[in-house]
């Protein structure tokens, strides 16, 4: 046997061995042998070419034993985890990009994403779990998956355009959307807010009476007081901003440290109460913008109330049938982040693809 073929076919036979049953291996060094020495002979008898020529310039038309012994493999309906790869590798690489993308993925609402610590760490984990399975999947193909990965990436980004205008209500002119999972609780908390909004209002002018009329800081009702405990100032502030006023029982009987204000917009957010009011450490800071808060206030007020309307209409065209809200502050992220990984992807798919491949150099000799 010329040392070339045999050369060729202990390289191939390293390559296919620990992947094909030995049965298949058998069968295909076989061809391989009879096809070379056909090719070997053919050549010899018409160029006059010695065996170990003739053999060398069979081999190096056949290809080299990784290219042959790849083909063989990718052809032999290869298996990972019990399905076809390419399978493994479109899931691993959807909850991958859904991991990178946590922050606008996560299921809690337009510009209300970001996880608890635990969650940024689960997803952190189970990213790394499904690059490395991704990683796995390429290589037990043992063909490149190039094409297939960069069709999906794409085709992964244009789906999130519908996706994201699917899932999310999005309001003009507003920085927050109502996502359709919650949107029973969102409209109840709107509605809710609504009526805070009237109680807020005449909060507001019982404050800028009473403030108008205190001489000094005595005279001032509990209700716009703060007192040295930080948790309870939270508490009467969060109760104030829901168009509550608390009673004397529910508040600490300590030292005054700070008294409630208006703010100079209302922030209006679907799932979350309204927030309004402040707290101002000095009295006399705090009369004059009592004092100066009625122009300001009123206009709050209305805005809050357009917002919140602007917010219902558009879950009563999502009630009514209308599946789509476009809107590039919602799906623009995705998208971008989708794209610019698509690359880790091709290049881990790369990576894969070529420690699949047992390189070994062909050898080389000049035929005169």
């Amino acid at each position: 046997m010329s040392e070339y073929l045999h050369w060729y076919l202990v390289e191939l036979r390293n390559r296919l061995d620990p992947k094909l049953p030995q049965r298949k291996v058998h069968e295909i060094l076989s061809e391989t042998e009879d096809h070379l020495k056909e090719s070997a002979r053919e050549l010899a008898e018409e160029f006059g070419w010695n065996e170990n020529d003739s053999m060398l310039a069979a081999i190096q038309s056949y290809g080299d034993p990784e290219k042959v012994a790849l083909s063989h493999l990718a052809a032999s309906d290869p298996k990972f985890w019990g399905v076809p790869p390419i399978w493994v590798i479109f899931g691993s690489a959807l909850v991958a990009i859904w991991c990178w993308n946590f922050e606008w993925l996560s299921l809690r609402g337009f510009f209300d994403h970001f996880g608890e610590t635990w969650e940024n760490g689960f997803v952190a984990t189970l990213g790394v779990f499904a690059l490395v399975t991704f990683f796995r999947a390429c290589r037990a193909g043992y063909r490149s998956y190039r094409k297939e990965v960069m069709q999906l990436g794409f085709v992964t980004a244009f789906g999130l355009v519908f996706l994201m205008s699917t899932w999310m209500i999005s309001v003009p002119d507003q920085w927050q959307g109502i996502s359709r999972f919650h949107i029973n609780r969102e409209e109840k908390n709107l509605w809710s807010n609504l009526t805070a909004l009237n109680r807020i209002e005449d909060l507001c002018e019982l404050g800028r009476n009473k403030f108008g009329q205190a001489a000094d800081p005595g005279q001032i009702p509990f209700q716009f007081e703060i007192t040295a405990d930080l948790r309870g100032a939270y508490d009467h502030i969060l109760s104030l901003n829901r168009g509550k006023s608390p009673t004397v029982s529910q508040m600490e009987q300590t030292v005054v440290n700070s008294y409630i204000v208006p703010g100079s917009v209302i922030f209006v957010t679907p799932s979350k109460p309204l927030w309004f009011f402040q707290q101002e450490d000095r009295f006399d800071v705090a009369r004059k913008r009592w004092a100066a808060s009625g122009p300001s206030t009123q206009k709050a007020i209305q805005g809050a109330r357009d917002e919140i309307n602007l917010y219902l209409a558009a879950i009563a065209q999502a009630r009514s049938g209308r599946i789509f809200f476009f809107d590039s502050r919602v799906y623009g992220k995705p998208v971008v982040l989708t794209l610019l990984f698509l690359p880790a992807l091709l290049l881990l798919e790369a990576v894969a693809y070529n420690r699949s491949r047992r390189r070994s150099p062909l050898p080389v000799r000049v035929i005169a």
